[in-house]
């Protein structure tokens, strides 16, 4: 992040910065914060039949843990999805599977563990027409395997910031 200030500056002099700004996480800012908010993780990705999050693609999960961390009244439920290949009922556990594993991620970060709630939502929210029998892309599948985030509850107003891109 960069800082300016004016502690040196005496006199009637002026200080111009240029910045060019970029959100910390599309997916954490796009909208304000409050009770009700649904943050959907796009850069969270799963291997077909995994529930671990994918190295490299935790980026969201990072920027949900600080904004919990800057937020400590901020509780939140892990929403998770599987494609709908396979019996339904394995998809339900693989997507508990899921949040668990998004849960766990967040609280190793120093989120407390019972500010996060938990749901497998399996196959039944599908974000495209990918039901059952329907070919369909591995690109749209993947659609499908994601976690949600929603806003359970939040006690103090929630500040977006924006910081340069290193």
């Amino acid at each position: 992040a960069t800082q300016v200030t004016t502690v040196r500056l005496r006199g009637s002099r002026s200080l111009t910065a240029d910045i060019e700004i970029h959100p910390t996480s599309d997916a954490v800012l796009r909208e304000p914060i409050r009770e009700g908010t649904v943050i959907v993780l796009e850069n969270i990705y799963y291997d077909f039949n995994k529930s671990a999050i994918r190295r490299g693609a935790a980026t969201d999960l990072e920027a949900l843990a600080q904004l919990m961390e800057r937020y400590p009244s901020m509780m939140v439920e892990l929403g998770a999805h599987t494609d709908s290949r396979g019996p339904a009922d394995y998809n339900q556990d693989l997507s508990e599977r899921r949040a668990a594993s998004a849960k766990q991620f967040l609280v190793q970060r120093g989120i407390a563990a019972n500010r996060i709630r938990t749901v497998g939502y399996g196959e039944t929210q599908l974000r495209n027409h990918c039901a059952d029998g329907v070919n369909c892309s591995e690109e749209e599948h993947r659609l499908n395997r994601r976690t949600e985030v929603r806003v359970l509850s939040i006690d103090e107003r929630v500040r977006l910031e924006f910081s340069e891109e290193e």
